[in-house]
């Protein structure tokens, strides 16, 4: 019997429900009290490996292990050995930061995103930060690219691709061609947690803490920040109910944590976004498993995971669930995929080093390779940068997807399959364009800089 990550998560979030009514040794479902303390507390394989793949009496037995420790914990003081200190906390992770700009100062920014216009601070009034990697300025501005991790707070070693990929980044500026034109030509931000509140819960309180620290309704803690996008927010593989796993939250983007990285999406437009999760050495298609997708929207995606998939050695299959990052990234125009890296949650420490070492070689790859069908900007006759919408014109998209123009410079990417599409640039104030973008291979980026004419109203 094949078990989904989507069922393996409700399955989970059903054992933790059922524990609230049974002390621990009752609760062992037939293991015995003692081997669910034995396995609780042991050092190696404390996370539930790769569920998907567990046979039925496996998988719950490690469910049960998980939803057992927080009331072993409680009530009898029994913990986990501690986390190795080599993965990173939020202290230290913001301290790395610091680090990388004091080290990097000609290229390296730390950016409070909570500060951005929509965004805010988390429910514990932390803020999420990022490090901006750039090098020679570019009048009118660069693209940008998003790396991203730590969603899901449990999930250590995605932190650690994050805070590597940093130092890769930034060590090659000068050194390296591919990566010092990466900089030239683009910024890179990196938000190595962007569930700060939760990784300062695994820390401190619960070693396998997944969600944020919203206190719900019904006075359990929590929300999915990864179901709480709004693009196909609620549709599949979430929850209504606040104790589990999945739940998405009372509404589309109620989360900070969700209305920040929003809020950085709006203000970069960026080309890319990569978001680091674990665990299944998988990458995870564009589209999650309820939406609707074109035949050729499919072969570009297919064509695309395969060259990030294939060097790190990884799979590929469907999103467990709608309202995730990457969909609303690239329901907004930003070319989006989520990693799901290692065969655990916090495995030794190096086997994380060498899963970093994998994703570094499909990673950089992207980075320095891939191309949207068309880039440019979007100005006013007289020059003026605008904001504009813009949609192709054919039956593409089946449920709104669209990109638009940076408000700061007008800039924009357009990422679409081959063929031929008819494109609609609109602004505020201004008549509608529609051109044409002909595309005949990946990675050839046309320049496509589009003038719109202020719109006369008309005199009676």
């Amino acid at each position: 019997m094949k078990v989904t990550r989507q069922e393996g998560e409700q399955r989970a979030s059903a054992s933790a429900d059922a524990t609230k009514t049974s002390a621990p040794a009752k609760a062992s479902k037939g293991y015995g009290s003692l081997d669910i303390v034995a396995l609780a507390t042991a050092r190696n394989d404390f996370a539930p490996r790769d569920l998907r793949r567990a046979p039925p009496a496996e998988l719950h037995k490690r469910q049960t292990v998980l939803a057992l420790r927080a009331a072993l914990v409680a009530e009898r003081g029994v913990d986990a050995p501690a986390i190795d200190p080599r993965y990173f906390d939020v202290t230290r992770m913001n301290a790395r930061i610091d680090e990388m700009v004091a080290k990097y100062p000609a290229i390296a920014t730390k950016i409070d995103l909570s500060a951005l216009p929509g965004a805010a601070k988390t429910h514990e009034g932390r803020s999420i930060f990022a490090l901006k990697l750039s090098g020679k300025p570019v009048a009118g501005g660069k693209p940008a690219v998003v790396i991203v991790a730590q969603h899901h707070a449990r999930e250590l070693n995605s932190g650690y691709v994050a805070q590597a990929a940093m130092e890769r980044i930034a060590s090659a500026y000068g050194k390296d061609p591919a990566l010092t034109k990466l900089l030239d030509e683009r910024e890179v931000y990196i938000v190595p947690i962007v569930n700060p509140d939760g990784v300062n819960t695994v820390f401190t309180e619960e070693r396998f803490w997944r969600k944020n620290r919203a206190m719900n309704a019904d006075g359990s803690r929590g929300v999915d920040i990864n179901r709480n996008y709004p693009f196909l927010f609620g549709a599949c593989g979430t929850s209504d109910q606040g104790s589990s796993e999945v739940y998405k939250g009372p509404a589309a983007a109620s989360e900070p944590e969700a209305r920040t990285m929003m809020a950085l999406q709006h203000e970069l437009r960026p080309e890319l976004y990569i978001d680091f999760h674990n665990h299944g050495n998988e990458v995870l298609t564009l589209y999650p498993p309820c939406a609707k997708v074109d035949p050729a929207m499919k072969a570009m995606d297919d064509h695309y995971i395969e060259r990030l998939a294939k060097p790190m050695g990884f799979q590929s299959r469907p999103p467990s669930a709608s309202g995730e990052a990457p969909h609303y990234y690239w329901s907004e125009g930003t070319f989006a995929y989520l990693v799901e890296v290692g065969t655990a949650f916090q495995p030794r420490f190096e086997e994380t080093v060498e899963d970093e070492k994998k994703v570094w070689k499909g990673l950089s790859q992207a980075l320095t390779t891939w191309a949207p069908a068309a880039r440019g900007r979007v100005t006013s006759a007289d020059g003026t940068p605008l904001h504009a919408h813009i949609q192709v014109k054919q039956p593409l998209f089946s449920h709104g997807e669209h990109t638009g123009s940076r408000k700061s410079d007008g800039l924009f990417s357009l990422w679409l399959p081959k063929g031929t599409w008819d494109v609609e640039i609109r602004a505020k104030g201004h008549v509608t364009k529609v051109v044409q973008v002909k595309v005949e291979a990946y990675d050839q980026a046309m320049t496509l800089d589009v003038k719109l004419d202020r719109a006369v109203d008309k005199v009676a």
